[in-house]
């Protein structure tokens, strides 16, 4: 939970920047599959998928968890050379 120092009036616009130092981790549905931060298991170990709807999002990165909560995102990333990261905008 965020608690701005002051109000917010209604209809403004703010931003919160979130330094997220967790270990993202894998969600199992009750139907048995899983979502989330997978890591690579390559003998490098330099890689990595994310999987998110509907509910792996809750297992790398914080947020509402609540289908009321529409926040968007700017990413920043940062990889070794030789790397790519991908990022989807919705």
């Amino acid at each position: 939970m965020i608690t701005p120092s002051a109000p917010v009036a209604s209809g403004s616009v703010f931003a919160v920047t979130v330094d997220y130092t967790g270990r993202p981790g894998v969600h199992t549905d009750g139907d048995g599959t899983t979502e989330g931060w997978f890591r690579s298991n390559q003998p490098r170990g330099d890689g990595g998928f994310v999987t998110t709807e509907p509910v792996g999002t809750e297992d790398w990165m914080p947020l509402n968890d609540h289908p009321s909560a529409k926040p968007t995102y700017d990413f920043d990333d940062t990889v070794n050379a030789g790397k790519t990261v991908l990022a989807t905008a919705s």
